[in-house]
């Protein structure tokens, strides 16, 4: 009965902490300029491809890739804001979206 009891609780406490997650950030979809493809190489695996790109007059990395862009230096893409209480904004490009 106890153990049963300690798994309610467990899965109670993972749906609210993905609920309130969920509820406590905001996506924008915002236009941005590709500025810079940079090139890294990992020790461990493989290169990884950082974006860099300028919002308004803002420049932001964008979250590493394992694969090289489909993109070039002046291209316009789509990224997402993320934005949470409390933490930076963070930035993911949205390939499939258009802005």
């Amino acid at each position: 009965m106890k153990n049963r009891m300690i798994l309610y609780v467990g899965i109670a406490l993972i749906v609210g902490l993905y609920t309130y997650g969920r509820n406590s950030r905001t996506e924008i979809l915002l236009p941005a300029t590709v500025v810079n493809i940079d090139s890294q190489i990992a020790e461990k695996g493989g290169d990884t491809w950082h974006l860099t790109v300028a919002i308004d007059a803002t420049e932001v990395v964008l979250e590493p890739r394992l694969s090289r862009p489909d993109v070039s230096e002046g291209d316009r893409i789509c990224v997402t804001e993320v934005v949470r209480e409390g933490q930076p904004s963070e930035y993911l490009w949205a390939p499939n979206a258009t802005c």
